[in-house]
């Protein structure tokens, strides 16, 4: 699953300049959706600017959006990434009991010829 996209598009409130990406992407309808790339991502804007001639402190504004926009967007999903398994590693381990004993009449109905 992609996530800049849709990362991205929930920042179209900010009075940045990630903001303003967030708002060009969400009115091109060609905006990469399928990618976390940011070689591609960079592609696109490029050709963007063959069709709208940004000027070029428009292009720089931009090329600086879509930096600091994709290490925000990758800092904010690696942190909530850690925040759950901090809060799994956390959980009482009688929560795991019932799989280690599935896993272990598994086993011993493999060794008895009885598994699947």
């Amino acid at each position: 699953m992609t996530h800049f996209y849709y990362w991205l598009i929930e920042q179209t409130e900010r009075q940045d300049r990630v903001g303003k990406l967030a708002r060009l992407a969400q009115k091109d309808r060609t905006f990469p959706r399928d990618t976390d790339e940011y070689d591609k991502l960079l592609e696109h804007i490029e050709k963007l600017n063959e069709f709208n001639t940004f000027s070029e402190k428009t292009m720089e504004d931009i090329d600086l959006a879509l930096e600091e926009s994709f290490g925000e967007c990758f800092r904010s999903l690696f942190q909530s990434n850690i925040d759950r398994l901090t809060t799994f590693s956390k959980q009482p381990s009688h929560m795991f009991s019932c799989s280690e004993e599935l896993a272990e009449r598994y086993r011993n109905a493999e060794k008895d010829g009885e598994g699947p």
